[in-house]
């Protein structure tokens, strides 16, 4: 039986390597899955790092941007306001300047019409005369 057992324990140790190789083909095929997929895990963790990066990159741009265009409508809209407040102000100047010289050429004429007739003989032209004595306007527009 010495041969036997000899023989029995060869079968047994090659049936192990048998096995061991197996599994260690196996470990090892799972070991090279395991590695690579946690390689495509590490390449997902960078990408999705670099993506939220880019992500809040993009945020804070955005709430620049609007807060500049916030502040460039707010001064707009001062600059519009002012330009039409300066737009009233002068178009009622402007309507004050025309009433006065209305006025003014209504007296004027009506002034040098007066001063023909009474003062041919005087030197000054009647529109200085009208100018300079404002009294003689009031006390000849009400004749």
């Amino acid at each position: 039986m010495g041969q036997g057992a000899s023989l029995m324990r060869v079968i047994v140790n090659d049936v192990r390597e048998i096995v061991a190789s197996t599994n260690k083909e196996a470990y090892m095929k799972e070991y090279r899955a395991y590695k690579e997929a946690s390689g495509r895990l590490e390449a997902a963790r960078l990408k999705n790092a670099a993506l939220q990066q880019h992500l809040e990159m993009t945020k804070a741009n955005v709430y620049m941007q609007a807060d500049l265009l916030r502040q460039q409508k707010e001064k707009l809209d001062f600059q519009y306001a002012n330009m039409h407040a300066i737009d009233s102000e002068f178009f009622d100047k402007h309507k004050r300047v025309a009433e006065h010289m209305k006025q003014h050429a209504a007296n004027v004429t009506h002034d040098t019409s007066l001063a023909s007739s009474s003062d041919e003989a005087s030197d000054e032209p009647p529109t200085k005369k009208a100018a300079e004595d404002p009294s003689s306007s009031t006390s000849t527009s009400t004749h």
